[in-house]
């Protein structure tokens, strides 16, 4: 635009490359006044069939300033990280909502947010979306003006499902159920999944309801081994036959604080509670390879039901209140990463006494 002119502009199927891949079938008005342009509303196609809304106006074309209010049908924003060209040429702020699309490789409906550019540092305030099959709220920001991106946030899940958290987040899934409250605080950098958790620090919180054991992997040996009965006869040998003979079961409470350094998660007040037993968990875990060095201590609510569990434990028999401890260093992403399991003492933190099968290969 220039000084001095005043008109509009009424598109139709105009065509514009670049952003969001390319805009097709442009239809509306466009109206200038000096040195800015403005809509009432534009709709266009992009990314094969999906349609968008905006409107709003544009200042300076030397120096351009958007406000707008854009509807879009789907959007991929992992992929705005490759439109950097794009980003660093806006700068702006304005209303986003987004009928579905995905964020951190998590799959969303209803988002809606406060959108702000400027020159390659995007956020996202007053964020609110559905996902794993619950909300999440909160801020985000990214910083592409860099090679190397950056990105920090603080975010909230509320009633989500457990299993899909844990698979879209860290790629594991079916390891447990339930409905989770999560809030996070985080800071990254990197511009693969990799070097995103290599470089994670933060803090955070986590709290598991109505939720139920499901897998031999992470999860498995810390509680399930302890917590589930063994079928049969009630023999195990050492603790990969127990883990692999359990039924591990429901619990009432999963969940604590955290912190994340350098892409591990420590936390010191973890802890897990079911019927008849309950477990605290402290140390660190690697989100990368889930390399664990882990203390776990707990007390177990000695009965016939869970004798071999008991015995394997060296817990003392009869009836009553129980309590153990065992650590835990080495790789948790698969059945054999229970050989690294070592009972101790609750008390003075000593080792007992190894059982076969507790340390060396696999059954």
């Amino acid at each position: 635009t220039a000084p001095g002119l005043v008109g509009s502009l009424n598109l139709n199927g105009t065509s514009v490359p670049g952003l969001l891949g390319g805009l097709e079938d442009i239809d509306g008005s466009v109206s200038f006044d000096g040195n800015r342009a403005s809509t009432q509303g534009l709709s266009f196609r992009y990314d094969g069939q999906a349609t968008g809304r905006l409107s709003g106006s544009l200042t300076n074309l030397q120096n351009p300033q958007l406000d707008f209010e854009a509807r879009l049908d789907r959007l991929n924003l992992d992929t705005l990280r490759e439109a950097t060209g794009v980003i660093k040429s806006l700068q702006g702020r304005g209303t986003l909502r987004i009928e579905s699309g995905v964020m951190s490789r998590l799959p969303f409906t209803n988002l809606s947010a406060q959108a702000r550019l400027d020159r390659g540092l995007w956020s996202l305030s007053d964020l609110n979306m559905s996902t794993a099959g619950g909300r999440l709220s909160g801020s985000v920001t990214a910083d592409l003006r860099a090679a190397n991106p950056a990105f920090n946030g603080n975010i909230t899940f509320s009633n989500a499902d457990s299993n899909q958290l844990a698979g879209q987040l860290l790629n594991f899934s079916n390891q447990i159920s339930g409905e989770s409250d999560l809030n996070l605080v985080f800071q990254a950098q990197g511009s693969t999944t990799e070097a995103f958790l290599a470089s994670l620090s933060g803090r955070g919180s986590l709290a598991v309801r109505n939720g139920r054991v499901s897998g031999l992997d992470l999860l498995g040996p810390l509680f399930g081994a302890v917590e589930g009965q063994l079928r049969g006869n009630g023999s195990a040998g050492g603790f990969v036959g127990a883990v692999r003979g359990l039924n591990t079961g429901k619990f009432a409470k999963l969940g604590g604080s955290f912190r994340l350094e350098g892409g591990n998660a420590i936390t010191d007040d973890f802890v897990y509670a079911a019927s008849g037993f309950q477990m605290k968990v402290n140390g660190s875990l690697a989100l990368i390879d889930r390399s664990a060095n882990l203390r776990v201590i707990g007390d177990l609510e000695r009965s016939s039901s869970n004798g071999a569990i008991g015995n394997f434990l060296k817990l003392p028999g009869g009836t009553g209140l129980r309590s153990f401890a065992f650590e835990v260093a080495g790789p948790l992403y698969q059945g054999s990463s229970v050989r690294d399991v070592r009972l101790v003492d609750p008390e003075t933190g000593a080792s007992k006494p190894s059982e076969p099968g507790i340390q060396g290969s696999t059954p």
